[in-house]
């Protein structure tokens, strides 16, 4: 695979836009984009990924604020944003889909996810937790930040979210472009998709992250959020909890030995420290899963 930096970031990889081109002739475009949580909670940029085939799209768009930094960054390479077909969230979390507002607003675009992105992405105040959560998405009825955090940083945020028009994706994944499909991974996140870029590279999305592993939801969760996806899904360890990711972890393990040189494109750390990260995905997907059951 070849890698060309069309622009030079910081030693996080900020502001960096590189062009990947696989042997098949395949590009990708990363446009990361800061995501400054600081100290434990730095995980470096959210990269974002322009999938040049024959309909191009872009994976994932950033925190929320930063959908202008990202469109600005594609047009300083070059692309023009309305030239996309369409944006794929690898997963619910305001890191990944928080700039929606803003691109949506420029290119018009069409966005997809899984199912139940679509379906947590949505209040239901009759359902909620009540107090100040009474209007929170779903997925956010167990957020353990005080109201003075959600009303600074969430509340526009939560009202773009209710309004979104979703073409959801289901479990079996779907035909993305030719030879590219998204794949549906869940344990970090119900929702959470991965896009597989024919037998090249896969965009793994938090699945799959250099350095450190992501955090697994809970059974918990699935009890909270039950009223409101159990129409769809009767069984929470389906979607929920480390044993959920263990079995996306063990589909990864079965790609990894179809396709042993695949190249890995994950949301953050794929340059940290002033290094890139070099990812085996079957060694890394080995890790993670020493790490998690022994």
């Amino acid at each position: 695979m070849k890698k060309d930096i069309l622009k030079k970031g910081d030693a996080s990889g900020n502001g960096m836009v590189v062009k990947f081109q696989m042997p098949s002739g395949l590009e990708v475009i990363s446009f990361p984009t800061k995501n400054p949580y600081g100290g434990q909670w730095d995980l470096g940029p959210t990269w974002n990924y322009v999938v040049l085939g024959d309909r191009p799209f872009l994976v994932d768009v950033g925190r929320w604020g930063q959908g202008k930094s990202l469109i600005s960054m594609m047009e300083g390479a070059g692309f023009d944003p309305e030239n996309l077909k369409f944006i794929l969230i690898t997963h619910g979390h305001e890191d990944h889909d928080g700039g929606l507002k803003d691109v949506i607003g420029v290119a018009g675009l069409k966005v997809k996810a899984h199912v139940t992105y679509d379906l947590m992405r949505r209040p239901y105040p009759q359902l909620s937790p009540g107090g100040y959560k009474l209007n929170f998405p779903a997925r956010c009825w167990r957020c353990f930040m005080p109201e003075s955090f959600y009303t600074k940083n969430c509340l526009g945020y939560h009202e773009f979210l209710r309004d979104l028009a979703v073409d959801t994706i289901g479990d079996n994944g779907a035909s993305l472009d030719s030879g590219i499909r998204a794949i549906h991974l869940p344990g970090h996140s119900p929702d959470c998709l991965a896009v597989l870029l024919g037998k090249e590279g896969i965009i793994v999305g938090d699945v799959v992250l250099p350095d450190i592993t992501p955090w697994p939801t809970s059974l918990e969760m699935f009890e909270t959020v039950a009223p409101v996806i159990r129409q769809k899904y009767t069984d929470g360890e389906r979607l929920f909890g480390l044993e959920s990711y263990i079995r996306s972890l063990k589909k990864l393990q079965a790609v990894a030995k179809e396709i042993p040189d695949i190249a890995i494109f994950p949301a953050h750390r794929l340059y940290y420290d002033d290094k890139w990260a070099c990812i085996n995905l079957s060694e890394r997907v080995e890790e993670l899963l020493v790490h998690h059951v022994h």
